[in-house]
């Protein structure tokens, strides 16, 4: 689409064209879901500019029959594109849907905010309308209004519609009759004095929109720019690059400057001089609405003319070339020893390489693969600690995080590198004892698991074990939480879907525990738009934000999460309080001399003593 003139088609051109009449989806009544015979739409002209899509139609009633079509929904509460309706996605995020109608979309799709009124204008039989679609670009709404859910949360920011469909709602003069004398007391429809225009409500549970029908209008092989972010107002972080994308997608930018901006965005922040660190800085305000287009320009004349700053740019892509040529020298003698300590003598060390290459390059495919080979010869090993808490080693890997079908904690890969050490059990009344010197108030057992222990006095229990043994222990993130508990499986719990099949045994990694028992505490801030825009490799989870709900997981065995502690099941609470249905677990951190010298040879843990 080119940003430098308008775009007007007339319906010869659009060879694409698809005219029908919209079935219902299949949940409603199939009485209801007939089209009106003999109405139909067609496209007059379309207009699109860099700020607007514009689109002329025909609606035309060959019936015999008077119908009512849909002038405008005001208590639409979707996108603020349109006046006259609301606007949302379909499945595949492909279509962007523009509707005047009560009703749902009818293509199988679902949205959230359906109009509850509308007003429809009378269209005598034998007799055509021209309607008129005016949408400003690019449109814009969270996941909720927009796409409720079908655009993968991952994926906020600029996306780009290959059809457009307008759909018009419609009804018979019977069926507006019917409604307006369903209930006097509450009328349905009020007929304004002309008896050409009538107002439908949709009171709850009155199930008026199930009798309003539909016309559609689908023009494909268009570029439609819709901006999505979450519904709970988290903006996904945008990448630069990703950002002068969208821009020049905007005809924000114009080839030549969305070139030299790409180019300049790649660079090595390091590498930067004062210059081309304030062109940098002049590109990002831009990106981020704060500079305009006209004062663009000027302020990079300010800075270097043109030619100069081609010259910076070219001597920076040389040095950051040098740069790139050292790094990966340096990673292919990192990779040459790991290669060459693969066994199960010296994996552990060879593991310390891998992590340093991965810190380096995160898509280096051969480290991680060799990284899961390594790690893997330690699997099912345990050491036991000076407390005589037992921890089972926990392999690296990949694996499918989050829950089908969820937007808020949608499926995502995720990559551990490197593995680490994890409590087979949590930690217990006796174990917290120890090292506190505190009663956790659980029931006077020392092999029960330690309760009404808060966030933060796990903390407090990892950092003075840690300084007792000279070793990094700490929480889990959510990440290895999660990892850990399905250990290689794919289903609800470890053992399966159903919730009632707990084994009591210990899961493929050698932990107990980790749907059935106490809720964990997690290392993680509660926080919707990180799990979202996550790196794949070694979450961390959000920083700075110390006075946030932590996360916890699992915690089936208590009545409160019932049916809950799934391996997905998340959810967050006060770091600072304490609750008698929550508890922790360990991590401990590899440090391969130590490691090696410890590991040995067990069986599975016993059995599920502590509960």
């Amino acid at each position: 689409m080119d940003g430098r003139a308008c775009l007007t088609v007339g319906l010869s051109l659009w060879g694409f064209l698809l005219l029908s009449g919209v079935e219902a989806a299949d949940r409603r009544p199939a009485e209801r879901n007939a089209e009106i015979p003999g109405v139909s739409m067609s496209l007059g002209a379309l207009t699109i500019t860099s700020e607007r899509v514009t689109l002329r139609c025909d609606i035309r009633n060959d019936s015999e029959d008077d119908v009512w079509i849909c002038a405008e929904c005001p208590e639409g509460r979707g996108v603020a594109a349109t006046s006259k309706g609301v606007v949302c996605v379909d499945a595949d995020a492909r279509t962007l849907i523009v509707l005047h109608r009560m009703n749902r979309p009818t293509y199988g799709e679902t949205f959230y905010f359906v109009p509850s009124s509308a007003t429809y204008r009378r269209l005598p039989a034998g007799q055509r309308r021209a309607e008129e679609l005016s949408v400003q670009l690019p449109v814009q709404g969270d996941t909720n209004t927009l796409g409720n859910g079908f655009v993968q949360a991952t994926d906020k920011g600029i996306h780009v519609a290959e059809r457009l469909a307008f759909e018009i709602g419609c009804y018979t003069t019977g069926t507006l009759e019917s409604l307006a004398q369903f209930s006097r007391s509450r009328p349905r429809v009020r007929f304004e004095d002309s008896g050409d225009e009538a107002v439908v409500l949709d009171y709850p549970g009155r199930g008026a929109w199930m009798l309003e029908r539909a016309v559609r209008l689908v023009v494909e092989g268009v570029d439609i720019p819709y901006k999505t972010w979450l519904g709970v107002g988290i903006p996904r972080p945008r990448e630069p690059e990703q950002l002068l994308e969208d821009m020049f997608y905007r005809f924000s930018l114009s080839l030549k400057e969305y070139r030299f901006a790409q180019r300049l965005s790649a660079i090595d922040e390091s590498l930067l001089d004062a210059k081309t660190q304030r062109m940098r800085d002049l590109y990002v305000q831009f990106t981020e609405d704060t500079l305009s287009r006209a004062e663009l320009a000027p302020r990079l004349k300010e800075v270097a003319v043109e030619a100069e700053r081609e010259g910076l740019l070219q001597r920076l892509e040389r040095a950051q070339a040098a740069a790139e040529e050292e790094q990966q020298s340096r990673i292919a003698g990192l990779l040459a020893r790991a290669q060459r300590l693969d066994s199960t003598a010296e994996g552990l060390e060879a593991l310390g390489l891998l992590r340093e290459i991965l810190a380096i390059d995160p898509s280096n495919d051969e480290a991680f693969d060799l990284m899961e080979k390594t790690s893997a010869y330690y699997k099912g090993k345990t050491m036991t600690n000076s407390i005589d808490m037992e921890l089972v080693w926990i392999p690296g890997g990949e694996f499918v995080m989050g829950k089908e079908g969820d937007a808020r904690q949608p499926r995502h890969t995720v990559k551990i590198t490197g593995g680490f050490w994890m409590g087979v059990r949590e930690v217990t009344c006796g174990q917290y004892q120890v090292i506190t010197g505190e009663n956790t108030r659980a029931p006077d057992d020392d092999a029960a698991p330690a309760r009404n222990v808060s966030w933060h006095d796990a903390r407090t229990f990892c950092r003075r074990l840690s300084e007792k043994e000279g070793r990094n222990y700490r929480l889990p993130t959510e990440a290895e939480w999660e990892y850990a508990c399905r250990a290689g499986t794919s289903t609800d719990y470890w053992w399966g879907d159903d919730p009632e099949a707990d084994p009591c045994t210990p899961n493929p990694f050698g932990l107990l525990h980790m749907n059935d028992g106490v809720a964990e505490w997690c290392e993680d801030v509660v926080s919707v738009g990180y799990y979202i825009a996550s790196p794949e490799l070694d979450p961390q989870g959000p920083s700075g934000q110390y006075r946030k709900n932590r996360i916890f997981r699992g915690g089936r065995r208590s009545a409160q999460f019932a049916g809950k502690g799934t391996c997905y099941y998340r959810d967050g609470e006060d770091p600072k309080q304490e609750y008698d249905n929550l508890g922790f677990r360990v991590v401990l951190e590899s440090s391969s001399a130590l490691d090696q010298q410890s590991l040995v040879s067990t069986g599975e843990p016993a059995d599920c003593q502590g509960l």
